[in-house]
């Protein structure tokens, strides 16, 4: 080979060839360094040698030859287990030519799961014919991974073959795809100059949450909008998840006007713990702060610990987006919404059974995290709420001996103490169980010392934090749990809305919800729907049904008796008439509709269910407490 000297090193000569395209392309390259990236060239080959592409295309080309009125062609190599690792596997596709037949092959293997390590793509003519060549690489780095690339090998051959097929509607959406990415690159470019280095990847990694948003818009919506709206929307979308996490459910609101390529709205978007509020709630909101409000578009979605991000675009009558003053006013309706949805269900007190019920569903749960993660659980519980004040039950697990965890909840009290508008009621003897111990404290929070009410969570969060540390809020284990859950009983309701059954899920008693079983769950929910629709049938004030439901199969099977009463929400102090409850051990949740109020009751009789004659003569005795209390009827 020829050479040349470059301050006393020998390089390779430059072709003649290679010279004139460099010059024809006004390339300006030192021999030394052109040297060096045809040495990368030449590296990069011997991955995916000339010889075996040369291979690759007489082997295609004569199958086609063989194969008459073919409309497309696949080729694979042999595949050996006997070759050392890593090696490569060769695939060939040749077809009549169409515009994203390479990008269709290469998707092809990309989508199921293969590293591509070369890919070439031509156009032939052969016999008067314009034929499409794709010849791609995958890199195989064990015989493991050849024995599956070997399993799939037919599969693999099948799906290349329809996707090399050309034709107009695949040409329009691989177009459409290319425009989707050349936004999406737009966007990112943009997210990354904005974005801090601690949240690139929150933002821009593989599940960031540049991806997932994109993943999830359908494409009008995202070619009709400008690349800064775009961004604006993903990054609040990603500050406001970490946000509620970090403040423990504080909602979160962003209102701002935009411009699509139609139209131009008020465009909104809400934040929070997915069991605390619905879209309902908000379209709810937004129709109080300005009635005859326009939707133009939602989208909601909530991710696995349960926080939902709903996103709404809206106009006014006319069309237009609203004014500044408006859009305060919808901003602050839906703070108002949310904040009041979450304290709501706390004054529901009127369920039999008392705090110590909920004592014993609750600390199994902590226990158990405690015992996982050796870190303190604390759970906060509002056991009344009123305009002035709010009373907590908190709980909080520790480890250590009965002297030091009683020195510590000491200690938490005097924080608790020093921290203005708290007041605390009482504390509980650890009760030591092993090594944990259970402390329970009553703290009020006088409201008026605080700008809103998720301010006492936050204050109360502090000042336990300076004496235990770092702790987990066990309402965060709570919502990952609930999540999952009501996923599970969503299966069961596959011809009902699912907005309809989250409403109902969410209204049952919190701990009720997370330690019955996902069927004994759909029962009550079913329950529960049936009779408001009974009830809208119905001429009379309420509806009442209940069973024994069974739930599981042989040694593992157990009997609930379930309970539901559907009443007429304007008949004042119908929940008063339920003293017939007394005798038992009771569970309740109530749902507040606008055409029906729903009380879903779990009963039992000394820790069992009620037997078949004691249920019929519960239903007897509570149809007559009711028909007396509210008709006056004896």
């Amino acid at each position: 080979m020829a050479t040349s000297r470059t301050k006393g090193q020998r390089v390779p000569a430059v072709p003649d060839i290679l010279r004139k395209s460099l010059r024809r392309e006004r390339i300006q390259v030192s021999p030394k360094r052109l040297a060096q990236y045809l040495q990368e060239l030449r590296g990069a080959r011997r991955v995916f040698p000339l010889d075996q592409e040369r291979a690759m295309f007489v082997g295609l080309m004569e199958q086609w030859r063989k194969t008459k009125d073919a409309k497309t062609v696949v080729f694979i190599s042999r595949m050996d287990n006997e070759e050392s690792f890593p090696t490569t596997v060769s695939f060939g596709v040749l077809g009549s030519d169409w515009p994203g037949l390479s990008e269709s092959c290469i998707g092809v293997l990309h989508q199921k799961g293969w590293n591509i390590v070369f890919a070439k793509g031509m156009v032939v003519e052969h016999k008067g014919q314009q034929l499409g060549v794709v010849i791609m690489a995958v890199e195989v780095r064990s015989a493991e991974e050849m024995k599956r690339l070997a399993k799939e090998r037919e599969r693999l051959a099948e799906s290349l073959s329809k996707a090399s097929i050309g034709s107009l509607a695949k040409a329009y959406l691989i177009a459409r795809e290319g425009r989707r990415l050349e936004t999406y690159s737009r966007v990112i470019e943009a997210i990354a100059r904005q974005c801090s280095a601690e949240e690139r990847e929150g933002l821009l990694g593989p599940k960031g949450e540049a991806v997932m948003f994109f993943a999830s818009r359908p494409e009008e919506y995202v070619f009709e909008r400008k690349t800064k709206d775009l961004v604006d929307q993903i990054i609040t979308n990603y500050r406001f998840l970490k946000r509620v996490r970090e403040t423990g459910g504080r909602p979160q609101v962003w209102i701002k006007s935009l411009k699509t390529v139609r139209e131009h709205l008020t465009g909104i978007t809400v934040a929070g713990y997915d069991r605390e509020f619905s879209l309902n709630d908000c379209l709810e909101a937004i129709g109080h702060a300005v009635p005859g409000f326009k939707r133009k578009f939602n989208k909601e979605f909530t991710t696995d610990d349960g926080i939902t991000m709903y996103r709404l675009e809206i106009c006014n009558s006319q069309a237009q987006p609203f004014p500044r003053e408006e859009t305060d006013h919808i901003r602050r309706a839906l703070l108002q919404m949310a904040t009041s949805k979450k304290f709501q269900r706390a004054k529901w007190t009127e369920a039999p059974g008392g705090f110590e019920h909920y004592v014993r569903a609750i600390i199994p749960f902590l226990l158990k995290e405690f015992r996982i993660s050796q870190i303190p659980q604390v759970y906060m519980s509002v056991a009344t709420s009123t305009d002035f004040f709010l009373e907590f039950k908190i709980i909080i697990i520790l480890s250590g001996d009965r002297t030091t965890q009683e020195k510590k909840i000491f200690r938490c009290v005097e924080a608790l103490e020093l921290a203005s508008g708290l007041t605390v009621l009482s504390t509980k003897p650890p009760r030591i169980m092993g090594t944990e111990g259970i402390n329970i404290i009553d703290l009020r929070a006088d409201l008026d010392r605080f700008s809103d009410r998720q301010g006492v969570y936050e204050t109360i969060e502090e000042q336990l934090g300076r004496v235990i540390g770092q702790f987990r809020d066990f309402d965060e284990g709570m919502r990952i749990m609930e999540t999952k859950k009501l996923s599970q009983v969503r299966e069961h309701f596959r011809r009902t809305r699912e907005v309809l059954v989250r409403e109902f899920y969410y209204q049952l008693e919190d701990f009720y919800r997370v330690s019955a079983s996902v069927e004994e769950l759909a029962q009550q929910i079913r329950m529960g729907i049936r009779t408001i629709r009974r009830l809208a049938r119905s001429d009379t004030p309420f509806v009442i049904e209940g069973k024994n439901a069974q739930m599981g199969r042989g040694a593992g099977m157990s009997t609930a008796t379930l309970v539901c009463i559907a009443f007429d929400p304007q008949i004042p102090g119908f929940t008063g008439c339920l003293s017939t409850l007394s005798s038992y051990e009771t569970t309740m949740s109530r749902v507040e509709r606008e055409e029906a109020t729903v009380l879903l009751l779990k009963l039992a009789k000394e820790g069992a269910a009620l037997d078949a004659a004691g249920l019929r003569q519960l239903l007897r005795e509570l149809r007559k407490s009711l028909t007396v209390c509210i008709m006056g009827i004896d």
